[in-house]
Formats: C-alpha cells, structure tokens, sequence
C-alpha cells in the first residue's frame, strides 16, 4: 500500500485515481481532501489531527456505510472511498469543486453527523458496527437525492421565569427543537408543576396540562 503523508502544517491533498496512492494521511494541521467525484479505484482518508475538510463534489453514491469511526462510499463509478478517524474532526462538502485553488467555496459544508443524517440514518444511533445508509447523487444544497434524512428526536427548551409571588400570574415560553410536525401530524407533551424553593398552596398555585405543537410549529 502506497500512503501519501502530509507535512505538520495544514495540508491540500487531491484524492484521485492513477496517483499512485491508495491512502492518504494528514498529520497535525488542518487538512484539505479534494476527493474525484468519478473514482474507479479503493482510496483511504485517515486523519486524528486538526479540523479536516473532505470535499466530495457531485458524486453519485451506489451504497454507503456509516459507524462512529468511519464511512465508506460506493461510488456508481466503481471506486471505493472509505475515510477514517476522529470523526469529530471532519467536515464534508456537498458540491464544491469549481475553485482548484478553494474547492470547498460554493458546497454545503456538513460535520460528521449531519453527513450521517443525510444519508438516512440517525447518528446518535451508530455504534463500532458499521450501518447502510442511502444511496444516490450528492447535491451541493447538502442533500443525497433520492434519500430522505432521518427526522431529528424532538427536545423541550423551556425558558427561565422570575416572578415575585405576589405579581400575578408567570407565563413559560415553551420551545420545540429538532423537525417540526408534518402536515396532519401533532406533537404533545404533558406538563406539571412540582415544588422547588416555592411550596405549592403556599407560595403558587398548582397546574398541570398539556401543550400540543401543530403542523409547522417549534
């Protein structure tokens, strides 16, 4: 196996078929993988070190796979392009390419697990075992066509209220994260007021109910 090495600065790398290279290895910088969007060939990416950049282009994915260490695409060209290490430390660019001297400018840059989203699959749910994810053309948006990315788990954000006790009544503004309800879809969540530094009775009132998000809402 032929492995190009990068220097301890920051590193431009051309991933490519016929370069005489199967990997391609940054060292402490931050790294730049300029990957072909037509490879024939079995290539490697593997970087712990700096914040690394793998461009990707338009390509068409045939398969892919995904684990908390890594991903493989299949490209429909032939080629194999698997990229591994801390993951935390990549971005991938959807599109880009039309810059030789920036090939990150026009593309949709992605971390890890939003790659992993795009794909169909639901990041925190990766493991040591690899997943098959989606397959089909990467667009510069940030999207795979033809993929529809696993919805985003809900959460609650529920903004902090001070009141004097005497005051009135205190109103929570109450936020939804993650997807938002679909058309004809609904989200609901029951809530209750509990003691803390204030005692129910004494110092507020008791309630509980419930708080619904309709189509569109968080």
């Amino acid at each position: 196996m032929a492995i190009q090495f990068g220097n301890t600065g920051n590193n431009d790398f051309v991933v490519k078929d016929a370069s005489g290279f199967d990997e391609f290895r940054g060292l402490e910088g931050d790294d730049t993988y300029n990957v072909s969007p037509t490879l024939t060939e079995q290539l490697k990416i593997v970087d712990n070190d700096g914040v690394n950049t793998v461009v990707l282009g338009e390509a068409e994915i045939a398969s892919s796979l995904f684990f908390d260490g890594g991903v493989r695409l299949t490209y429909a060209s032939g080629g194999e392009l698997t990229v591994l290490g801390d993951m935390s430390k990549y971005n991938f660019v959807f599109g880009g390419q039309n810059d030789p001297f920036d090939p990150a400018a026009g593309g949709a840059s992605k971390t890890f697990a939003e790659t992993v989203t795009a794909f169909g699959l639901d990041p925190d749910a990766l493991g040591a075992t690899p997943e098959a994810g989606g397959a089909g053309t990467i667009n510069p948006d940030g999207t795979v066509e033809g993929v529809e990315p696993e919805p985003q788990a809900g959460t609650l954000a529920i903004a902090d209220v001070t009141v004097n006790e005497d005051a009135g009544t205190a109103t929570f503004t109450v936020t939804l994260g993650g997807d938002a309800p679909a058309a004809g879809e609904s989200v609901t969540v029951d809530f209750a007021t509990a003691d803390g530094t204030a005692v129910d009775g004494t110092d507020y009132t008791a309630a509980t109910g419930t708080l619904t998000f309709g189509e569109g809402e968080c």
